[in-house]
């Protein structure tokens, strides 16, 4: 009864602007997911024709592009055709922002975002409004996929602060525990006075859900094996934002008694991808996107391959083809599979390191990640940075910049002084110029990397699971 009331009414007339109307746009998703395959794909190509014919209607970038390539809206006939498009990169977007700009909506029908950062330094891009409630609709119906209901009770352990108030009143606070039903942990140091506070909140709120980043859910697992806590479990876990490791898996079943979900987005995208069953690989949902799986190396596993996303729902700045910097795991009958909902068997990358403290704790990379990635907007010189911890109190700092030395000089400076704020231990810091940070298969870089060996509790883990695979044996 509570969770409609919050379904119903809360949500829909505190924050209208995504979610006035849910309840029809999830039925609309629903009605799209009922439909016979052939039929999804043909509302499918019918919903990005009208893309892409407004792209080159009103988004000067895709006129000159579509026309470069003698591509225009009539001569896209398949797929095939689509493909011949240029993708669209991080970099496109930073240097051609204004012309990427639909002009059929004015500024005050655009609501700007900015990306996390884990791939290079933040970039800002806009959603019209109207694509709001629809994506927030696909969210909402790929959380029901993982047994998350609109209003459900929901523990967040989240990292990117700006989605949050960073000193919510205690009315806010109030509304959003009680009025939404959420209660969001904030991330200040996972040390284990933080780790307990923790475990008090979800002995308090007794959440149904917990939805947060994989390494903290990790990280608190670990904390609840470690000392033996004794919690409410939650009917169902999702993990997002990073990626979820076999290890990471182990520790959060074990601590949590729960189904544990994983779900991909992105900031340019939103969510647009979940599993069905916490096994089965990852499934990209039609209504939202059109994603592309294009093959770069053959692995015993299957093709990596890098993932492009078109995102149906937003024409104030359309993505036609963006190249997310993400790569996927995926089998041949994938990557020619003609299907609404295309399937990878994993998302490779968004791996994040933690910092090893002197006193033995943990301090989580996306703590420091976060920190530059807020300050990062403000550079000049510098383009891209990375932090590489080589033992306990020696970190580098890696970095791309320009040909300005005295500015770049100033900017690292700041960063230091940034970087001694956030991480509370002494640390000989060393700089590393380079001409291009280097990249994980995935496609990405690590803001941190630690080469420091792994927590005990995951070496524990790891040692029961040989030991239960020598006992089958």
């Amino acid at each position: 009864m509570i969770r409609l009331l919050r379904s119903h009414l809360v949500y829909p007339l505190l924050a209208g602007e995504r979610y006035k109307g849910i309840h029809k746009l999830c039925k609309n998703i629903r009605d799209f997911e009922d439909l016979p395959p052939q039929q999804q794909l043909d509302q499918q190509w019918i919903n990005l024709k009208g893309l892409v014919q407004h792209a080159y209607d009103s988004v000067p970038y895709y006129r000159e592009v579509m026309d470069a390539y003698g591509l225009q809206p009539a001569a896209i006939h398949n797929m095939d055709d689509y493909r011949r498009l240029p993708e669209l990169t991080q970099h496109t977007i930073r240097n051609r922002k204004k012309d990427l700009l639909s002009t059929k909506f004015q500024m005050s029908e655009l609501r700007p975002t900015n990306t996390g950062g884990t791939t290079s330094t933040p970039m800002t891009f806009y959603r019209d409004l109207a694509s709001l409630g629809p994506k927030t609709a696909l969210q909402c119906r790929l959380n029901a996929w993982s047994d998350y209901n609109l209003g459900d009770k929901a523990l967040w352990m989240w990292g990117a602060r700006f989605d949050f108030a960073e000193k919510p009143s205690w009315k806010w606070s109030m509304l959003e525990k009680y009025g939404f039903g959420m209660r969001y942990l904030p991330i200040e140091g996972m040390d284990d006075i933080t780790l307990a506070r923790f475990v008090d909140e979800m002995r308090q709120f007794r959440p149904k859900i917990i939805y947060g980043y994989s390494n903290l859910v990790d990280l608190f697992s670990q904390y609840v094996i470690r000392h033996q806590c004794d919690i409410p479990f939650p009917k169902a876990v999702i993990c997002t934002a990073e990626q979820l490791g076999n290890t990471a898996r182990q520790n959060i079943q074990k601590a949590l008694q729960a189904p544990l979900h994983e779900h991909y987005g992105s900031r340019e995208a939103s969510m647009v991808a979940v599993d069905l069953d916490g096994k089965t690989g990852m499934r990209f949902h039609g209504t939202g996107c059109i994603a592309e799986f294009v093959p770069l190396q053959r692995t015993p596993k299957g093709w990596i391959a890098r993932l492009l996303i078109t995102d149906l729902l937003n024409q104030g700045m359309p993505f036609l083809r963006y190249n997310t910097g993400d790569c996927v795991l995926v089998q041949d009958s994938d990557l020619v599979a003609h299907t609404a909902f295309p399937k990878a068997d994993k998302i490779q990358g968004r791996v994040q390191d933690n910092l090893v403290l002197s006193n033995g704790q943990l301090l989580p990379g996306l703590m420091v990640s976060n920190a530059l990635a807020g300050y990062a907007r403000d550079l000049i010189s510098i383009q891209s940075v990375q932090v590489v911890q080589e033992a306990i109190s020696q970190l580098t700092l890696r970095y791309v910049a320009g040909e300005n030395e005295e500015i770049t000089k100033k900017e690292l400076d700041s960063l230091e002084r940034l970087l001694r704020s956030v991480i509370h231990d002494q640390f000989q810091l060393s700089f590393e110029p380079m001409h291009e940070l280097p990249r994980s298969s995935s496609g990405k870089y690590r803001v941190v990397v630690c080469k420091i060996p792994v927590a005990p509790i995951e070496h524990h883990i790891q040692e029961e699971s040989s030991m239960a695979s020598a006992t089958s044996v």
